[in-house]
């Protein structure tokens, strides 16, 4: 898979995954149009100097297919990807290339009224894209990764039951938080050196994921945002893909009650072990998980107030979690804890 040079048009925290020449239409009728194509950790899109001719975000992708369509002067398989229009946006990137690269050059944010008015574009339009492309099918599969994968916890464990001790550690802490940077993976299993680490990974998770799922589990991200806290993550690795949808049906009703200093909350969680359920709170967000590799579980709780970083407390009793934190009075005292 080839990877070109790091593109003017990128966003700040925007890396380039894959990228090389290929051909764009953006409708039966229409021409093939020749330019570069770039996947990158937010989109892909198709660069021809001095401008975006093609972008979507993963977000915005609906399917993703291949089909036979007739490229210059012969068939091939080509990749179909159906999705959501976001079409001013397009529009205006391609209409104003050299002053999108002026402000990120200089490191200056668009105006507050053009980021209302990007964000105002967005309609339902459903529209299609076929691109040619080499290596059609490593193109198919990065772009179904970042955009449609669902994540069960039947999966992981399949993957799991491969794995040595050390492995098995890896992937389940990952999939208990979603993303740690090397030091904190390392420290999991005593690695001797980071490339110890860095190996399990590459040659034994990942491969072993491919074989059992068809596709990798874990990515590195030299920038990120977490969409619980809001926070840019730096150089860590992730878990590839979102939850399904029958993960987020098993998250269980949460009860939260102010109690002045404290917050008390209460919640069901069936089949577990005090000793296995860990929480960590950061600022405004609780998070409570499972170290133990048979019985799997991750939850992302919302408070209503910024909480301190002592003070947290637990009780299990007839599969009934009860937590309380002692609530934040000054900004000074928001900080991160965890408690095992």
């Amino acid at each position: 898979m080839e990877v070109n040079a790091r593109p003017y048009c990128l966003n700040k925290n925007e890396d380039v995954i894959l990228s090389r020449p290929g051909l764009y239409k953006e409708s039966l009728r229409s021409g093939w149009k020749p330019g570069r194509y770039y996947l990158t950790n937010e989109r892909i899109f198709l660069f021809q100097p001095p401008k975006i001719v093609f972008q979507v975000s993963y977000k915005d992708i609906i399917s993703i297919t291949t089909e036979k369509r007739a490229v210059i002067l012969r068939t091939k398989e080509v990749i179909l990807l159906t999705y959501r229009s976001a079409t001013r946006n397009r529009i205006h990137e391609m209409l104003h290339p050299v002053r999108n690269h002026v402000l990120r050059g200089s490191e200056t944010d668009v105006s507050n009224e053009d980021n209302a008015s990007n964000e105002s574009a967005r309609d339902n339009t459903i529209l299609k894209a076929w691109i040619a492309v080499g290596d059609l099918e490593g193109w198919r599969k990065k772009i179904y990764e970042r955009s449609l994968l669902k994540i069960d916890e039947d999966g992981i464990k399949q993957v799991l039951e491969e794995l040595d001790s050390e492995s098995q550690e890896i992937l389940s802490y990952l999939w208990r938080k979603g993303y740690a940077n090397i030091d904190e993976l390392a420290s999991l299993y005593e690695a001797p050196n980071h490339m110890d680490t860095l190996f399990k990974i590459r040659e034994i998770i990942n491969p072993t994921a491919e074989r059992l799922l068809g596709y990798s589990l874990l990515t590195f991200e030299r920038s990120k945002k977490d969409d619980i806290t809001g926070k840019i993550i730096t150089y860590s690795w992730w878990i590839i893909g979102k939850r399904s949808a029958e993960e987020e049906r098993k998250k269980p009703i949460v009860e939260i009650f102010d109690e002045g200093d404290y917050l008390s909350i209460i919640m069901e969680l069936k089949g577990a072990r005090q000793e296995d359920i860990q929480l960590e709170v950061v600022r405004d967000k609780l998070f409570i998980s499972s170290n133990n590799n048979a019985r799997l579980f991750n939850y992302q709780i919302p408070l209503p107030f910024e909480v301190k970083a002592e003070g947290l407390n637990k009780r299990y009793n007839n599969n009934i979690l009860e937590i309380k934190v002692r609530k934040a009075s000054s900004p000074s005292e928001v900080d991160y804890t965890k408690s095992g």
